[in-house]
């Protein structure tokens, strides 16, 4: 018996993979085998069609009469996807008849698994098929991965513990996550806890309004690395309600009127300022609305230009978009109920969406219209009407916006029932579970399963720190931290989110105990790794953990969060075998030669980190590059907390006097461990006069 396996590839379900015999040469119990090649070769030209949005043949009633009286003889079995936008029949071009299709969430064999195993046998056994293809989603790797954990999380799922096997092999091996997100600092905003996501899958820079500021490095030089470099197909830019710093730039249209700048402007002044063009824009579009109403307006303008900025910058981005390599998607997390909603691309590279697709962006269907709508599609079926093609543009809709199915349906997995042509429905349209018998075998999990994620309804909330809560001292954050982290390198399993977590989030503003500067690299989930929930920290994020030449958006959101959220602690968090770190090693000699006309935005940034490297390489001249690296990601921590208090007033101020804690740390990847190595040296702060000194050089070396 052959036995292959097939993985969809690119925006649609592309195994490029039929099976179609003519009218009157039906496949029944009468005829042969089919041999698994010629089968998987039937499947790849069917697929081939339904890419190219071929019209299906309609299902002839002789067909149907045929395979009632001599039985089915199917070419292949699948077990498949339940999702609804992953209609087997229509997706390899096939007819009543030839395909056994077992499917359930997740296309997957769980745990004392019955009714799957059970009706591959019997198909491969009585029915004499010699193909079985297992077949996934290559888009649930990207955005429909973090739909569906963001699903989770509005549910109140339980994530799951970090096993050091896993941060074992991401040190060993190496990162390759699945997509890069900018998104905002904000504490109530974990972005690993908002998709479900664990260390490794998710590249992740953060700052305060989710922005490229005006000469911005190390955001778009994070995510040129993390493109080029990891293969990541997927960058998201994620906006979300209720965003202090878009609030500020709201509030600073004045000011960014004004005709002379402040010459004492804070460096979070001089963000905000940056930040009014998307304000800007909602007041005229919103000219008598109340402030609230415009600031929701102009988060959603913030993430298109974010969006439209990376790739105005970026030529190496731009080009990867341009020729289909990697999508950039926009999205807004709601703070009140934990949802995230994808908004599309960047005017310049959107896909069209088409008018009559079902996707989670329509509304709910009642029972009874789905039921009726399922018996309609039923009568034009059994009449013998053909299908309507199904375009592109549907399939993209589904894998940008996400299933919002009317039914779910459980069928049996004989191959002359396809449950999707006849109720004559669209991808997207029924969620769909299939096993022999359509039954519910003795200790069957998965069915149930799948059944209970389609209809899954939020869970019931808890307790909460939020802006009503008390002030955190500098040193009791920091214990909270140590703790927190000691039972996450333990394994021990993060809790659940509660939806009144978010709410109370949402409605009371939040006060982080911390703000962490970390690293971007996917395998170091700040939240996770200290073990704290939506609320608690306030975290930037971008390759390297540093401050780069002309570099803003980071000091200005820790100026944010240390003014107005009355945070106490500031860390900055730097890792073992850090990539940024070794580029900077390796640009040494480009650092030392002429700056080049047309370099990337990642190569001016990798220049700019060099002090540390070279720093590091004086004082071990003779190590191997490794144990240099190590040193440097040291130094590089120290240089960034030397850089904050440097540039930031405000910050050196607080520091100074002891309101503010400041630490620096190092997270081993292969441990999960954090260990803490004290603040920046109070010698040798100078207190620059003039603020454009400060920000010629703001990566100063010790």
């Amino acid at each position: 018996m052959g036995c292959a396996s097939s993985k969809p590839t690119g925006e649609t379900v592309q195994l490029q993979f039929e099976t179609k015999q003519q009218d009157g040469n039906y496949r029944t119990g009468k005829g042969a085998a089919v041999p698994a090649d010629e089968a998987l070769t039937r499947l790849k030209k069917g697929n081939e069609r339904y890419v190219a949005s071929k019209t299906p043949s309609a299902t002839l009633q002789s067909r149907r009469k045929a395979l009632s009286d001599d039985g089915q003889l199917p070419m292949a079995a699948l077990l498949s996807c339940a999702d609804s936008r992953c209609p087997v029949e229509s997706i390899f071009d096939v007819a009543a008849g030839d395909v056994f299709v077992c499917r359930n969430a997740g296309n997957t064999i769980a745990q004392a698994e019955g009714s799957v195993v059970a009706s591959m046998e019997y198909c491969m056994q009585n029915l004499q098929t010699q193909l079985l293809v297992v077949m996934g989603q290559q888009n649930a790797a990207q955005s429909t991965l973090l739909k569906n954990g963001n699903e989770r999380y509005v549910a109140s799922k339980t994530p799951s513990a970090t096993l050091q096997s896993r941060r074992k092999a991401l040190s060993d091996d190496g990162q390759l996550p699945m997509a890069a997100l900018l998104s905002c600092a904000d504490s109530r905003c974990p972005v690993e806890s908002i998709f479900d996501v664990a260390a490794g899958d998710v590249f992740v820079c953060r700052n305060a309004g989710n922005t490229i500021a005006q000469a911005e490095g190390s955001v778009v030089a994070s995510m040129e690395y993390c493109m080029q470099n990891l293969q990541t197909q997927l960058l998201v830019v994620m906006g979300h309600t209720k965003c202090g710093a878009i609030n500020g730039a709201v509030a600073s249209i004045p000011a960014a009127d004004a005709a002379e700048p402040k010459l004492d402007a804070s460096v979070l002044e001089n963000y905000l300022v940056a930040l009014t063009p998307a304000a800007k824009q909602a007041k005229a579009e919103l000219p008598s609305a109340p402030d609230g109403e415009v600031v929701e307006r102009a988060i959603r303008i913030n993430v298109q230009n974010t969006m439209s900025k990376i790739l105005e910058v970026s030529g190496p981005l731009r080009e990867m978009v341009q020729a289909g390599k990697i999508k950039v998607e926009g999205a807004i997390y709601d703070i009140t109920t934990g949802k995230v909603e994808f908004i599309g691309g960047p005017p310049s590279v959107q896909a069209a969406v088409p008018a009559l697709v079902r996707t989670a962006k329509s509304d709910y269907v009642p029972g009874p219209k789905a039921l009726a709508t399922l018996k309609a599609g039923n009568a034009s079926y059994a009449s013998g009407q053909a299908p309507a093609a199904t375009q592109k543009s549907r399939i993209q809709a589904l894998a940008s916006d996400g299933q919002l199915p009317m039914a779910a349906v459980l069928g049996c997995a004989d191959s002359r029932c396809p449950v999707e042509l006849m109720f004559n429905v669209a991808p997207g349209d029924i969620f769909v579970c299939r096993n022999a018998g359509n039954a519910i075998a003795k200790a069957e999990g998965n069915i149930v399963a799948s059944m209970e994620y389609c209809m899954a309804a939020p869970q019931v909330p808890a307790f909460v720190r939020t802006a009503k809560s008390d002030y955190v001292p500098g040193p009791k954050a920091l214990a909270t931290l140590k703790a927190g982290n000691a039972s996450y390198a333990s394994g021990q399993a993060p809790a659940a989110t509660q939806k009144s977590r978010i709410q109370a989030l949402a409605s009371d503003g939040q006060l982080p105990m911390a703000a962490v500067l970390g690293c971007a690299d996917s395998r170091c989930p700040v939240e996770l790794m200290f073990n704290v929930a939506p609320g608690d920290i306030f975290v930037c994020r971008n390759a390297g953990n540093a401050i780069a030449k002309a570099e803003g958006n980071i000091v200005a959101s820790m100026e944010y969060c240390m003014a107005h959220l009355k945070t106490k602690l500031l860390v900055v968090l730097g890792h073992t075998k850090c990539g940024a770190l070794n580029g900077a090693l390796a640009s040494i000699p480009a650092a030392d030669a002429a700056p080049k006309a047309d370099a990337s935005a990642l190569e001016q940034y990798l220049v700019a980190l060099t002090p540390a490297a070279k720093q590091a390489k004086a004082e071990l001249p003779h190590a191997p590059d490794p144990e240099v690296a190590e040193l440097a990601i040291r130094i590089n921590v120290k240089n960034t907390m030397r850089s904050i208090v440097q540039i930031s007033e405000p910050l050196r101020k607080q520091w100074q006097s002891g309101d503010l804690l400041i630490e620096g740390a190092i997270y081993d990847i292969t441990t999960g461990r954090v260990e803490f190595i004290g603040g920046p040296e109070k010698t040798g702060i100078f207190e620059p006069t003039e603020r454009s000194n400060s920000e010629t050089n703001p990566c100063c070396s010790w």
